[in-house]
């Protein structure tokens, strides 16, 4: 199955930010990341790791989950430091 599901909004003066895609088998984490299961490692998983060191670097709360087979990510920021 496929889904990409971006949703952004702010709301009470926060950008809230919620990406969802599916996953097969399963996701193991390391510390705060997901660890990539892909074959080239050394090239693979940048992306969650930048949004991580994003959301931090703005003082932001960040979440990485896993739903019925779904890979949710989400992120809140002050709406002034966007």
């Amino acid at each position: 199955e496929r889904l990409i599901h971006l949703l952004i909004c702010e709301k009470a003066g926060l950008v809230m930010i919620q990406t969802e895609n599916y996953y097969q088998g399963e996701i193991r984490m390391e510390g705060r990341l997901p660890v990539t299961t892909k074959e080239e490692k050394a090239y693979h998983g940048f992306g969650v790791r930048s949004i991580c060191d994003i959301v931090e670097k703005y003082h932001g709360v960040l979440t990485i989950e896993t739903e019925r087979q779904i890979f949710v990510l989400r992120a809140a920021l002050s709406a002034r430091q966007v």
